[in-house]
């Protein structure tokens, strides 16, 4: 965790290759802040493409995300 605070919480995630996330069990929003390389994000059919710099956020009735990169990327996970 790379910031835990009494109004969010922030995940530093290295990827490479494919990472499946569930928030079935969570009561929150999630920002996804691409801070290195590009990742590819399919949620609920949709795939979206963030590039460094760009930002997306998934409403807190997302149950899963699947995040996908070719070459070694990273991410801010940011929720509350």
């Amino acid at each position: 965790m790379l910031k835990n605070s009494p109004y969010f919480k922030t995940n530093f995630i290295k990827i490479a290759g494919r990472v499946e996330k569930d928030y079935s069990n969570w009561d929150s929003f999630v920002i996804y802040i691409c801070v290195c390389g590009s990742v590819e994000l399919v949620c609920e059919n949709e795939t979206y493409t963030l590039k460094v710099g760009e930002t997306i956020l998934f409403p807190a009735t997302t149950k899963t995300t699947t995040i996908n990169s070719t070459s070694e990327s990273a991410i801010h996970e940011v929720y509350i």
